[in-house]
């Protein structure tokens, strides 16, 4: 089932027209039906939006929110405060993982969940090529030499 079907299933489960959505939503109804017939795929932080409007959680709407990523090292001293969370995962023992989508790191997630598997390794691909550029390392990163 598409994002679009899932919003529209979840629409009328709550027992909402299209208008009333939007309406809720402070956008245009036009906006709902491009979403529901997948012309356009809403936003992350749009999705949270309609959850919300829904009364129904974000991962109901679009499976790559419920991809089950294992981030225990990532998180090993706790969240820092300017990760604080807002785009969640299911780690190796089905806890949830949340990442603040106002992050670069968050963002990052975002993106890769996007890419098919080529996409993913030609990702990781270009990323390590990054860390290998002194202009973009980190003074206390484990590759920078000084």
């Amino acid at each position: 089932m598409s994002t679009g079907q899932r919003i529209k299933a979840a629409r009328i489960k709550a027992g909402m027209t299209q208008a009333e959505l939007a309406e809720k939503l402070h956008i245009p109804y036009q906006s709902v039906s491009k979403w529901e017939r997948d012309l356009r795929k809403p936003k992350f932080e749009t999705l949270q939006r309609i959850a919300k409007a829904l009364n129904i959680e974000v991962q109901a709407l679009d499976e790559r929110f419920a991809t089950r990523v294992v981030f225990e090292d990532f998180f090993k001293d706790g969240p820092a405060p300017s990760r604080m969370p807002d785009f969640l995962f299911t780690n190796s023992d089905g806890d949830f993982i949340q990442i603040s989508m106002e992050t670069v790191v968050g963002q990052l997630i975002y993106s890769f969940s996007n890419l098919n598997e080529i996409g993913q390794q030609e990702a990781v691909r270009r990323v390590d090529e990054l860390t290998e550029v002194p202009k973009y390392q980190r003074k206390n990163s484990l590759n920078n030499k000084e």
